[in-house]
């Protein structure tokens, strides 16, 4: 099988090419973003560039899986809809005319916006920041691009995720970064958050299971099923890193974010249904 992944760059996508490829499949990498390049035609002129060059390898691929996205860390930002969404949707639309089948893009399980409990894909979306309502523009975009040209569309909406590489602007990397420092104190939130968190390893399994399943999902959350405390899923990171880890959680010393509820976990259980197809 060969297919076609943008973002491998980022930590998703560096992680689910180790998976791809013990899979056997063989994998072809695009480049969809230059971060020097602030226009959307400059965007598209430099894209057109990739998909020239890169016409060889994508003219027999079926599947695309579209990770790649700008400025991730500011959820207010004007690039979310001015460059990523209208770069996606212009990548997508060329790839789907040259008979790319399935398109797999990962969402963000802030497509739901403050919407506290156990979230499932029924629920409305209502995203409340600017990535999320260009994120959630883009799956509505794309979903009458699919009806309209006949390719499969599964949108994962992705949930937390934790472990491995991830990098020190995460609870877990900066805690990582703290141990690896020798540090003896990490200052959280008050850490009553309740939160679903999935191992990176799980996530890039989930991932594999949309791709050789060949199905269309339309939306498909990404999680764990459960949701806990995050000073319980930090306690629990700690024990499994190393029980002897004298890392003490200053609780309370930074503040909660007030665009996430404070209960956000996902419901599993459509994406628990295809396995058992």
């Amino acid at each position: 099988m060969k297919i076609l992944v943008s973002g491998t760059s980022g930590y998703v996508g560096r992680n689910l090419i180790k998976f791809l490829k013990d899979l056997d499949c063989e994998v072809v990498t695009i480049c969809v973003f230059q971060k020097n390049l602030m226009s959307l035609k400059m965007q598209k002129k430099h894209l057109d560039k990739q998909l020239q060059k890169l016409e060889p390898q994508i003219c027999d691929v079926h599947t695309f899986i579209h990770l790649a996205w700008m400025n991730t860390n500011d959820w207010n930002s004007s690039v979310h809809h001015n460059i990523n969404k209208q770069l996606s949707e212009y990548l997508i639309k060329r790839l789907c005319s040259q008979g790319v089948e399935h398109v797999i893009v990962a969402g963000t399980c802030l497509e739901y916006g403050i919407s506290g409990g156990n979230l499932s894909e029924n629920l409305p979306a209502k995203p409340k920041n600017e990535y999320a309502m260009a994120k959630h523009a883009l799956y509505e975009s794309i979903r009458v691009m699919a009806d309209k040209n006949d390719f499969r569309l599964s949108w994962l909406r992705l949930f937390y995720i934790f472990g491995g590489d991830q990098p020190p602007n995460t609870i877990y990397g900066s805690m990582m970064e703290k141990i690896d420092r020798g540090e003896s104190a990490f200052d959280m939130s008050s850490g009553q958050q309740v939160r679903d968190y999935l191992h990176i390893d799980s996530v890039c399994q989930m991932i594999l299971a949309v791709v050789v399943s060949k199905k269309g999902l339309d939306v498909v959350n990404i999680c764990s099923g459960q949701g806990f405390t995050l000073e319980k899923h930090v306690r629990s990171w700690l024990n499994d890193i190393n029980p002897e880890v004298n890392l003490s959680l200053n609780l309370g010393a930074l503040p909660e974010r007030k665009d996430e509820p404070f209960h956000l976990s996902g419901s599993s259980y459509k994406f628990d249904s295809l396995l058992h197809e």
